[in-house]
């Protein structure tokens, strides 16, 4: 399944993440990948563009949402979680009204420190971004594909999640496990699946057509296409 995003609100936003049924917002992706705009359909931009205060947590790894965004910047979320920085000045300038928060490589560290806490280590993230409260108008945490420290920790720090999904056989059975896994994380913490986003749809192909299908007869009112 590719990321899957969770957006909080106001005090880090708003919660949102995808404005009007999914239009937006996004976690996005809302085509972050199935490349609608010239963003990589990430909300952030979008929502910036609208006039709302957005601030994007790259809790990946790779880093990728910076590198979508044309930046390498030099500090970010693993800096913050390590508290070598605060958390604002670790932000960098991405667009009008969009700041980042970037992922990398240092969060392979900070995922071992996550790991070792005795006590309250799904609220690694959250903590880390609770300087920010009442800054941003909505807050977009981007996460790996996978389902690990950092995935729960983003999922802590959010009110909703938004998953996007390839529309392939494989993709679709890793949905329904991350969704058996957040349904665990609900016992905790309410950050519902709210939005799931279908990509890389080909619609001259039959089974793009079968596997929207399937989608919508499990999650509903959810898929946003």
């Amino acid at each position: 399944m590719g990321t899957a995003a969770g957006m909080a609100p106001a005090p880090l936003g708003n919660v949102e993440a995808e404005g009007s049924r999914c239009a937006d917002s996004g976690h996005r992706q809302r085509e972050r990948r199935n490349r609608q705009d010239d963003h990589g359909g990430d909300p952030g931009p979008r929502l910036g563009h609208a006039g709302q205060r957005i601030l994007l947590v790259d809790s990946d790894t790779q880093g990728q949402a910076g590198r979508a965004l044309g930046l390498r910047p030099l500090a970010g979320l693993a800096e913050v979680i390590a508290g070598r920085l605060a958390a604002a000045q670790a932000l960098t300038q991405a667009r009008p009204g969009l700041q980042l928060l970037a992922g990398g490589e240092g969060l392979a560290l900070a995922k071992r420190e996550i790991s070792r806490r005795d006590v309250g280590s799904e609220w690694v993230i959250a903590e880390a971004l609770e300087p920010l409260a009442g800054a941003f108008d909505w807050a977009i945490v981007d996460t790996g594909p996978g389902w690990d420290v950092l995935t729960v920790n983003a999922i802590f720090a959010c009110n909703a999640v938004l998953a996007p999904v390839s529309l392939e056989l494989l993709a679709l059975m890793g949905l329904a496990d991350f969704a058996r896994g957040l349904e665990k994380v609900q016992r905790y913490h309410q950050a519902p699946l709210r939005w799931v986003l279908p990509t890389f749809a080909d619609r001259r192909r039959r089974q793009t057509g079968e596997l929207l299908e399937q989608l919508r007869a499990h999650y509903g009112d959810r898929v946003c296409a």
